[in-house]
């Protein structure tokens, strides 16, 4: 398997403190969609979201990879890009707080769940409720690292 949009990384911390074990256990593999809850109703991971990992690293950076199947188009029609930025969890480690600088600069904060082998993400908007579950990926994460070498 191929990850698109993969770069090397320096071990830079953006800040200049230690991780926590929240922290540690986000960055220590990536992360791949298993399953989605929208108002109630369970979907597993669509086709083309199945080559979909997210990637964050000790330096508070993130990758969201789009992998490399056929998906529809984005907003507008045009086609989704992968995602990059800054990651934080917030004092509490309830929420996960992120920027993008890659392919729009915006900012996103939900609140979040994390043990060694399970991230939640839950979004709740005025016409949606959603969990997105995500499973531990030794082997995305091993892909990525022969990738940016």
């Amino acid at each position: 398997m191929t990850i698109a949009g993969c770069r090397k990384k320096d071990n830079v911390l953006i800040e200049n403190k230690p991780l926590t074990e929240n922290e540690k256990l986000l960055t220590a593999h990536g992360w791949h969609e298993s399953l989605v809850i929208e108002n109630g109703i369970p979907h597993e991971s669509t086709l083309w979201s199945t080559d979909d990992f997210w990637f964050f690293y000790p330096d508070r950076t993130f990758i969201y990879s789009l992998g490399t199947l056929l998906r529809p188009t984005g907003p507008g029609g045009s086609p989704e890009e992968n995602s990059s930025g800054t990651w934080k969890l917030d004092e509490n480690e309830t929420k996960l707080n992120w920027t993008t600088n890659k392919p729009n600069n915006f900012q996103l904060s939900y609140p979040v769940k994390i043990k060694s082998d399970t991230m939640i993400i839950t979004i709740i908007t005025s016409d949606l409720n959603r969990i997105e579950i995500y499973t531990n990926c030794n082997q995305c994460r091993l892909s990525c690292a022969l990738a940016c070498d």
